[in-house]
């Protein structure tokens, strides 16, 4: 029953979030995120709240929170360089699940 107390008592410290947050994957980067219930929202990732759901930016003074596996994030392609997405002929392409299109090549 030790054991089990000096594990709650690490878990729910505030050390576990602030090493949670400080690895956090996409942390300040654009992305997509397509949770279960059909919403798809683009945002910046923004960090952590206290019961461990993600906070996104989705707009100037909007922050949105989800909650952690209820959602799928993927990096927005609308904020890479531009010359990683083109091949020599000037396509627009990625290597992920997206094809770009910014209409400005024919």
């Amino acid at each position: 029953m030790t054991e089990v107390i000096n594990w709650y008592s690490l878990l729910n410290s505030d050390n576990l979030l602030k090493t949670w947050e400080a690895n956090l994957a996409f942390r300040g980067e654009q992305v997509y995120l397509d949770a279960r219930d059909g919403t798809h929202v683009e945002g910046r990732v923004l960090g952590l709240n206290p019961d461990g759901s993600l906070r996104l930016g989705t707009g100037p003074g909007e922050t949105h929170t989800f909650r952690i596996g209820e959602i799928r994030l993927r990096a927005s392609i609308n904020h890479f360089s531009e010359a990683f997405f083109r091949d020599d002929a000037g396509s627009a392409f990625c290597d992920c699940d997206y094809v770009v299109d910014d209409g400005l090549h024919s």
